[in-house]
């Protein structure tokens, strides 16, 4: 005869279901229980989440210098000797130095600052110990005596003479302070692709010529133009005047083409928007009339006016 069951039989649970009840509801807990237990650590370390984030960056690197080279961009290949005052900024990105590095040393040598010994590039913003460490053996500075914050009078040393823009070759323009190979290349080529400059401010159009590069060789520049002789004024025998030109280069900007114009050295974008002009309003009446072409201020006005005539 079988049993009654009673309502106990039901909700009967054996051992081993038991155990295996307990390490759930354990591991539950342990889960539950972490993250209370880990900002509770945080803060008896004092160490914030933002903190913790910035711990994760290696000890010694920049956060921010993302820009910067690894010492490891400075091989064996790339070095060579240098004096470091007169060095460009393609000579220091040639050594494998990052362009901000690059623009700070520039920008130091190019204010009257002088190295008057290897060690002294240690003090560059930004330049690593590895970077210096390899570069400091490859340093040949031509003058050793104390440097002098005066800029002018550094260079005075130098007697560096001025030189014709129009004139000098890549070894003249090297010369000067700040202008390494690269530079006194690059300056040649676009002065022959231009013909000519028209005015000494044309320097600042080369790539790699700075403001403060410009400003540094600035009173060591002149500038002339053998194809032009200024108009003179002459007397007759009757003392009347007589204005002359006695240039036989001036174009006649009614008719002269781009081409003819940038042949006695007029700037191309000056002689392009002289015949432009010319095409949307008819003939000049006067040189004068250049004036009224929006770019072309009192400066490029009186280094062109010279090499053009109205006929």
């Amino acid at each position: 005869m079988l049993q009654k069951s009673s309502w106990k039989d039901y909700f009967a649970v054996s051992k081993k279901d038991r155990n295996a009840f307990v390490i759930t509801m354990v591991i539950i807990g342990a889960v539950i229980a972490a993250p209370f237990l880990f900002n509770r650590n945080k803060k008896a370390t004092g160490i914030s989440g933002a903190d913790s984030a910035l711990a994760q960056i290696p000890a010694g690197k920049d956060f921010f210098a993302q820009e910067e080279v690894d010492a490891a961009g400075i091989t064996e290949e790339k070095l060579f000797t240098f004096d470091p005052n007169t060095l460009d900024l393609e000579g220091w990105l040639s050594l494998g130095l990052s362009r901000k590095t690059a623009n700070t040393i520039i920008n130091y040598t190019s204010k009257g600052g002088y190295f008057s010994e290897p060690e002294n590039i240690r003090k560059i913003w930004g330049l690593k110990k590895e970077e210096a460490d390899k570069l400091i053996p490859y340093i040949r500075i031509q003058n050793k005596k104390t440097a002098r914050n005066n800029f002018s009078s550094g260079y005075e040393k130098r007697k560096v003479a001025a030189i014709d823009i129009n004139q000098a070759d890549a070894a003249e323009f090297k010369a000067l302070p700040g202008i390494g190979d690269v530079l006194s290349e690059r300056i040649v080529k676009y002065r022959n692709s231009i013909k000519a400059f028209a005015a000494i401010e044309d320097i600042k159009k080369v790539y790699g010529i700075s403001d403060a590069t410009f400003e540094t060789i600035r009173p060591y520049l002149k500038i002339s133009n053998p194809k032009v002789v200024m108009p003179t004024t002459l007397r007759n025998t009757d003392e009347q005047a007589v204005s002359a030109t006695t240039t036989a280069k001036a174009v006649n900007i009614n008719t002269a083409t781009e081409k003819e114009m940038t042949a006695v050295g007029i700037p191309r974008n000056v002689a392009r928007s002289i015949v432009v002009y010319r095409e949307q309003n008819g003939n000049y009446n006067r040189v004068e009339d250049i004036k009224k072409i929006i770019f072309i201020n009192a400066d490029i006005y009186k280094n062109v006016a010279p090499l053009m005539t109205v006929e």
